[in-house]
């Protein structure tokens, strides 16, 4: 299970990442945020399980990210992290599906025990894969396989969606609107035919995109294959694209060229 722990108070961070590291449920801290704006970019490059976060910060409070993994159908787990034992603060929180508001100086046991809830939770809502006898099953029955061609024709319709927009600010929650379904369910079922998240099929394909026109046209600047390829900051693009291609984009267009 991926953690990702965001607060301003650097103390903080490390307090919690040492009592996760203590436990032994094999737990991996992902990476640390100090406002909700870093989180997001975090969670661009990695799929996050579970999100503990603090409410006031700098740039983007807890809230507002929460807000935005809400909207860009994130399918994670959140504990809030609070100094104030604040009634609309806890509300707020429980919209957006926090599971627990814990007060600083956090107890460990407690945390421990949400992260517990927060394991199961994943994995009850975690889809499964169609096994070879489910797939023959299917074909057998005209009910299941027209259930499944109707599957694979919207999974295709999201992956001509990306094809066409991936430059944009695409959104699942707002492909789902688009497609009149359940954002959570078409995520689910994305993941089930693609074994990809469609965040993570996202970042595959504007990756090959950038690799393109790295490969043929030398004369842009890399904020322009950044923006390009639905990206508006140039230090985080090259910081995904390292991640994926191994190396960043300068260097891979010095290279090949």
């Amino acid at each position: 299970m991926n953690i990702l722990i965001v607060d301003d108070e650097h103390m903080v961070c490390r307090g919690i990442q040492t009592i996760i590291e203590r436990t032994d449920w094999g737990w991996t801290v992902a990476g640390s945020a100090s406002n909700g704006r870093e989180a997001l970019e975090l969670m661009e490059q990695q799929e996050i399980d579970v999100v503990i976060t603090d409410i006031k910060m700098p740039e983007m409070d807890g809230l507002q990210m929460m807000e935005c993994i809400h909207n860009r159908g994130y399918r994670c787990e959140m504990i809030v992290l609070s100094s104030y034992a604040d009634f609309e603060f806890a509300r707020k929180a429980v919209k957006y599906r926090a599971m627990n508001y814990l007060l600083k100086p956090v107890d460990p046991d407690e945390l421990i025990k949400d992260l517990q809830k927060a394991e199961q939770a994943g994995q009850e809502r975690s889809p499964r894969p169609l096994s070879q006898e489910q797939l023959h099953d299917s074909a057998q029955d005209p009910a299941s396989a027209s259930a499944g061609k109707k599957s694979r024709r919207i999974i295709e319709q999201i992956k001509a969606i990306i094809h066409e927009r991936y430059h944009q600010d695409l959104q699942i929650r707002a492909i789902a609107d688009e497609l009149n379904m359940n954002s959570s369910y078409l995520s689910d079922l994305f993941k089930q035919y693609t074994n990809l998240t469609f965040t993570e099929f996202l970042i595959e394909y504007r990756i090959q995109k950038a690799r393109e026109l790295l490969l043929t046209d030398t004369g842009m600047k890399m904020y322009e294959v950044a923006e390009a390829v639905g990206y508006r900051n140039p230090k985080h693009f090259s910081q995904i694209f390292k991640k994926h291609v191994g190396e960043f984009p300068i260097d891979f267009r010095d290279r090949v060229h």
